[in-house]
């Protein structure tokens, strides 16, 4: 059996009786949620995104269906526990999708296609101040970090990263993180998509911005 369809694993595909139309359409959305376009609202910690049957229908005519049969096809998503949604407008939803279940309840690690970095009981926690809804803080002991080139600073960081996670994480939660503020012991970062990195990636994101601050300081 082949291991993979799309990006996603065949035999978790087969465990939630997925369709091939259905992981063609789960596979869209993992790519345009990825879009700094698209518009989020967040509800009950969860980031929904927006999207229209139109759009989507625009751009997978070999679906071959209606907005009815696309309606279907979500409600059955729905069901399967993969999809949330509302609505605000008759003709465009706000849509969750569980990456962790499609994933097979952890989303892939370059090491082990687990989420290792998930931070367990008795784990030390990473010196991260959570202070905004889309920027963390990360605190640097005993080191001026002010004059860091955030410029320089970013393309290291993301070298190291894309290193670090799979392709999936890297495209769909890490892409647009970026150092944008620094005061004498810390390196504030713009995030996306932030409480999946809370979640799944911290210890690596924390460790990996200690090893790009090396090549600088």
């Amino acid at each position: 059996m082949r291991n993979y369809i799309f990006e996603f694993e065949q035999e978790q595909a087969l465990k939630l009786d997925l369709k091939l139309s259905e992981l063609l359409l789960l596979d869209y959305m993992l790519k345009f949620f990825q879009c700094d376009q698209i518009k989020r609202k967040r509800r009950n910690e969860r980031f929904y995104c927006r999207v229209t049957y139109n759009k989507v229908l625009g751009d997978l005519p070999i679906l071959r269906i209606k907005e009815r049969q696309l309606r279907n096809m979500l409600i059955g998503l729905e069901n399967k526990g993969l999809v949330e949604r509302f609505s605000e407008l008759k003709n465009q939803m706000y849509v969750y999708v569980n990456w962790e279940l499609l994933f097979g309840n952890e989303l892939p690690d370059n090491e082990n296609d687990s989420a290792t970095d998930c931070l367990g009981v008795g784990k030390d926690l990473p010196a991260i101040d959570n202070y905004d809804n889309n920027k963390i803080k990360i605190i640097i002991d005993n080191v001026r970090v002010r004059d860091v080139d955030l410029d320089l600073f970013n393309k290291k960081f993301h070298e190291l990263l894309k290193d670090r996670v799979s392709s999936v994480s890297y495209g769909l939660f890490l892409c647009e993180c970026k150092a944008v503020e620094t005061t004498e012991s810390e390196i504030v970062f713009k995030v996306k998509w932030k409480e999946h990195l809370e979640k799944y990636f911290l210890v690596k994101f924390e460790q990996t911005v200690r090893d790009a601050l090396r090549y600088f300081l």
